[in-house]
């Protein structure tokens, strides 16, 4: 990456002459602190990778695609919240608008690990390991029916129908109080199957079985066709009057 677009995208209201000499004296800090991980010339500046330097996101993104269920299990554990969490440069908009891209981002890498994760464990019967990763996601992205949706197959799956079915509660409650819409007709289906399987977790072995095999898209959109409630999710997130 150019010197110049750097020294620009951090001190945009500096001149040209300013903003570089301050670039100059980050790095000369960066350096200091990670050798041998820059390469710095006069014009550009570009991370080396280094065998002693471990960064989170890079493992992820390396792992994310493995054809071995255990390295997928892996790269979802290094997701402990939203990307860069707590980094704040504020009043710079070119951060911002790249911070929030970047969190959408790993947001739906996530989303697409868990999705993998948990019909990994299904598609070999460890039902309740299955149901620890998709609480995991409902409680990090509550109002993501497919969360939900994957919650209640792998409760029933597991030989806890009733849970299941309170399951199906607790997310239209949720999205009648977050987004004050029904569940989608794919969750209402869901339900309504499993009220039909009720009798074990035998029938929803096969179940489980047939939705492993033609699930989910490669990319998740939980709220596709839902803008507007999206919109009004993102106003209620950034509202600090809101309760």
């Amino acid at each position: 990456m150019s010197r110049d677009h750097l020294a620009d995208f951090f001190w945009p209201d500096l001149s040209l002459e300013r903003a570089r000499r301050n670039l100059s004296w980050t790095l000369n800090n960066l350096t200091a602190h990670l050798p041998h991980c820059l390469r710095i010339t006069t014009q550009s500046i570009c991370f080396t990778p280094h065998p002693d330097l471990h960064i989170d996101s890079v493992q992820a993104a390396a792992w994310q695609h493995a054809t071995d269920p255990a390295v997928r299990r892996q790269a979802l554990d290094l997701f402990r919240g939203p990307f860069m969490d707590g980094f704040d440069f504020a009043g710079l908009p070119a951060w911002e608008t790249w911070h929030l891209a970047q969190q959408e981002l790993w947001r739906q890498r996530q989303e697409r690990l868990f999705a993998q994760v948990i019909d990994d464990l299904c598609a070999v019967e460890r039902y309740g390991q299955a149901v620890i990763y998709a609480r995991r996601w409902v409680n990090l992205s509550p109002w993501v029916e497919e969360a939900h949706r994957h919650l209640m197959t792998c409760l029933a799956a597991d030989g806890r129908p009733d849970l299941a079915l309170e399951q199906y509660i607790t997310c239209r409650r949720v999205l009648r109080e977050e987004l004050d819409v029904d569940p989608a007709p794919e969750t209402e289906a869901l339900y309504r199957e499993l009220q039909s399987q009720r009798s074990g977790a035998t029938a929803w072995s096969v179940v489980v079985a047939n939705r492993t095999a033609a699930t989910l898209p490669i990319f998740l959109t939980p709220l596709i066709g839902r803008r507007a409630e999206q919109e009004q999710l993102v106003r209620r997130l950034t509202d600090p009057d809101y309760r």
